[in-house]
């Protein structure tokens, strides 16, 4: 569970860390984009998006840790790397649509 109790500077914006008090998922990665919403990689493979002001959404699932997170604002997307040997690009406009790409072993 991410517990924070700071603040983060975000392309010189002040913005509250979010703390999902009712989330009891743990955490490995999170990215923020430009207008403040937060992507979060679970250790189960869940990948969810937060939006200040409205409750999370899940944009889909690895099935193994998500590992990395970028947030690619100019295409309404989220790209996420996972333990799983995946790259998953989501539209973080419509959960669970996106594509897949399987990484060399």
């Amino acid at each position: 569970m991410l517990n924070c109790h700071s603040l983060l500077q975000i392309q010189f914006q002040t913005l509250p860390v979010v703390e999902l008090q009712a989330d009891h998922m743990q955490y490995l990665s999170v990215a923020v984009s430009p207008d403040g919403a937060a992507v979060f990689g679970g250790c189960d493979g869940r990948v969810r998006m937060w939006r200040p002001g409205s409750d999370p959404v899940d944009l889909g699932t690895h099935s193994a840790p998500v590992s990395a997170i970028a947030v690619l604002p100019e295409l309404g997307a989220v790209l996420t790397a996972s333990w799983d040997k995946t790259l998953r690009l989501w539209d973080a406009r419509s959960p669970g649509s996106g594509a897949t790409v399987a990484l060399p072993q």
